[in-house]
């Protein structure tokens, strides 16, 4: 049954989802509710995972402007400090 689980949550989420529905599976086996338990914890699986994923690259993608920005902020604001002449020895070599 974890098999059938597994593969369940595999056709809905991809390799992320195998490990979970064969966790589902081995869980509803134990459990004794056997197919039907493995069946539903093999599409429960494959759902949450697959709202994870989009949740997380979602995320990402806020993150990465974020950093961007940052990134960006950062190399301007040290540029214009060693342009003035008032170089920290902490932030660039110039003097």
């Amino acid at each position: 049954m974890p098999v059938l689980a597994g593969y369940i949550a595999y056709s809905i989420s991809e390799r992320a989802a195998l490990a979970a529905g064969l966790v589902a599976g081995a869980i509803a086996t134990a459990g004794g509710s056997g197919f039907i338990g493995a069946l539903l914890g093999g599409f429960l699986a494959g759902y949450v995972v697959q709202g994870l994923v989009k949740s997380i690259i979602r995320y990402a993608k806020i993150f990465k402007r974020i950093e961007n920005d940052i990134i960006v902020s950062s190399f301007i604001s040290i540029n214009h400090r060693c342009s003035n002449g008032t170089c920290y020895k902490s932030v660039c070599d110039n003097n």
